[in-house]
């Protein structure tokens, strides 16, 4: 089995490769921009939190 370091689980839990995925849309000025970062950054602190849970339960 292979360890992973922090760096590592970052990138495959998507802590460092999705940070651009947490505001898709960048200098949101309207509501509508706001929302859509607002519901990227749920989605991607979901996928963190799983990925790390998934990670933990089979390691």
């Amino acid at each position: 089995m292979i360890e992973l370091n922090l760096n590592e689980m970052e990138v495959v839990t998507g802590g460092i490769v999705s940070g651009t995925l947490r505001q898709p849309i960048a200098n949101a000025t309207s509501e509508w921009g706001r929302m859509v970062n607002d519901g990227a950054a749920m989605v991607n602190d979901f996928g963190h939190w799983l990925g790390g849970s998934i990670y933990d339960w089979t390691h």
